[in-house]
């Protein structure tokens, strides 16, 4: 025979499997299976197996394993499971496992209708669970069909209403996008809260005869115990709570509840079997010891489990809120982006537009230029000179732009020869008045700068004494004494300067012969321009 033997538990998520010797109990495995998943809430907790009748039954944590009558099976099988309901979910369960392995369990006997549970309370549950599976609702992850492989409602629910996988679909994601931003554990524990007030939670029922031989249920919970009718098992006919019991026995198959009050009689009733006798027992005891705990200050144990889940909850919810806020930062940053994005978009699209009317401004600028220049032409020659016009070989600007001096408007053949220009006048192409005046307002300007200049290098000329008169100097020679009043009256007097570091002329004293006035010369007119070449390099 081997010393070893092995064992499967099977918990609510998880499969563990061990070696335990021939002498191993049920509460060394038991100690073992909680160590390794980290459980410390053990009084809720316990193995149950199937016997060598195919019954249910729970592992005695006294005797040996190998002693009580499991189901010969390598490995061996067991499962941990819930034995003991609390009175309040949200007080009493501590460890996050522990709140874990109760959901998982709790739904588990909703689906599969040990629990009752009503159309409407079955699809905020089924949200609750969803939420602790996916956390919080995503359209762009969760697309229609997210919950098509997922086991959610009970049947009964399913064909109480006709209703197609779609549309229940649709109903329990409503209620899934009302629960965000909550943990998976906080929405476990809101399916729990809502799950300890259906009327079959934590109740284990038991068949039994009463004294009349009718078909009853028996019910224990963490209240107490109660009587059912074969047909009803969610309102019970008679209740015992844990506070009005004085004595629970059993002999045989014959089971005895002794209310706390002397004169209310005795309950009796047969069980099956006596197997059944010892599991009512044992249940009625651990249901009992966790009333009267309950009702006890915590012991040290509990409330350094309670402190140090409270302080890992806050710890979980700070690091929470810290993923929410950089979440949203992140969002922030990122629909900035994008409009920045946009806005760069925009203004890209802008510019090129805006390029796109400059080359264009600029290529009808370029083309109307020429014509404007023409025209500025036109209208200076008559002040220039009116015999230019007249003189042979000029012509004015509009025989130069049909491509001569002396050519027609008509070629050999007699048709008339288009025009290669602007036309400024009643078939002008220019786009708007506002760039010709803006055009002309630039020609004059540079016409205006050019005379500027050569004044003012007729005056540099004048003031350096190279013996070669400015035409101001000039004009100025040619009227003499004619033009002294006219000069006077113009401005005030000029006087001498009398500064420190400059020399002081003598009035009296006789100008030299470089600073004589030099003799009049006579300025000729330059020679007319047929061209109008003079005009163009003013202007």
């Amino acid at each position: 025979m081997p010393k070893t033997v092995n064992v499967r538990v099977i918990t609510m998520d998880a499969e563990l499997e061990f070696s335990i010797h021939h002498s191993t109990t049920g509460k060394q495995l038991f100690e073992q299976v909680a160590r390794t998943i980290g459980l410390r809430e053990v009084w809720y907790f316990g193995m149950q197996f199937s016997d060598i009748r195919g019954m249910v039954s729970w592992l005695n944590p006294e005797k040996k394993v190998l002693v009580q009558e499991v189901k010969k099976e390598t490995p061996l099988q067991f499962k941990l499971r819930v034995k003991f309901y609390p009175e309040d979910v949200a007080d009493e369960l501590i460890q996050d496992i522990t709140r874990k392995l109760f959901f998982l369990q709790v739904k588990e006997a909703i689906l599969s209708e040990e629990i009752y549970c009503p159309p409407e309370s079955a699809v905020l549950l089924a949200s609750y669970a969803v939420q602790a599976k996916y956390g919080d609702y995503n359209k762009d992850v969760h697309r229609l069909g997210y919950l098509a492989n997922d086991r959610l409602l009970p049947r009964r629910v399913l064909e109480q209403h006709k209703l197609s996988k779609e549309q229940w679909e649709e109903r329990i994601q409503v209620w899934h996008e009302e629960h965000r931003s909550m943990l998976k554990e906080e929405a476990m524990m809101e399916y729990l809260k809502i799950a300890q007030d259906l009327e079959m939670y934590g109740v284990n029922y038991f068949e039994i005869k009463n004294k009349k031989d009718t078909d009853l249920w028996l019910g224990v919970d963490c209240m107490g115990i109660h009587i059912y009718g074969k047909d009803d098992r969610l309102t019970p006919k008679i209740g015992f709570p844990w506070s009005e019991i004085r004595n629970i026995s059993y002999s045989d198959k014959k089971f005895v509840i002794k209310p706390l009050d002397k004169k209310a009689p005795n309950f009796l009733f047969d069980a099956p079997r006596l197997r059944i006798n010892k599991s009512i027992l044992q249940l009625c005891m651990g249901n009992h010891d966790l009333y009267i705990r309950r009702r006890k200050p915590d012991s040290i144990e509990v409330q350094q489990m309670k402190a140090q889940a409270k302080e890992e909850r806050l710890q979980k919810k700070l690091e929470r809120d810290q993923l929410e806020s950089e979440k949203r930062k992140r969002e922030a940053m990122e629909r900035e982006r994008q409009q920045m994005e946009q806005e760069k978009h925009e203004l890209m699209m802008r510019l090129s537009q805006f390029e796109e009317t400059t080359k264009r401004a600029e290529r009808e600028e370029s083309g109307a230029a020429g014509c404007g220049a023409g025209r500025v032409h036109r209208q200076d020659r008559p002040a220039g000179g009116g015999q230019e016009g007249e003189g042979g070989g000029g012509g004015d600007m509009a025989q130069q732009g049909r491509g001569g001096g002396g050519e027609s408007n008509e070629d050999e053949g007699g048709a008339p020869q288009r025009k290669d220009h602007c036309q400024l006048g009643p078939h002008c192409s220019f786009p708007h008045p506002f760039l010709f005046i803006l055009l002309l307002l630039l020609l004059l300007g540079q016409r205006e700068r050019a005379q500027r200049g050569e004044q003012h290098l007729q005056r540099r000329a004048a003031d350096a004494g190279h013996g070669q008169p400015s035409q101001r100097g000039g004009a100025a020679h040619r009227g003499g004494e004619e033009s002294a009043p006219s000069a006077a009256a113009e401005g005030p007097e000029l006087r001498p300067c009398k500064c420190p570091g400059r020399k002081q002329e003598d009035p009296e004293r006789r100008p030299s012969r470089r600073e004589r006035p030099s003799r009049p010369r006579q300025v000729q007119d330059p020679p007319p321009d047929p061209h109008g070449q003079h005009q163009a390099e003013g202007g």
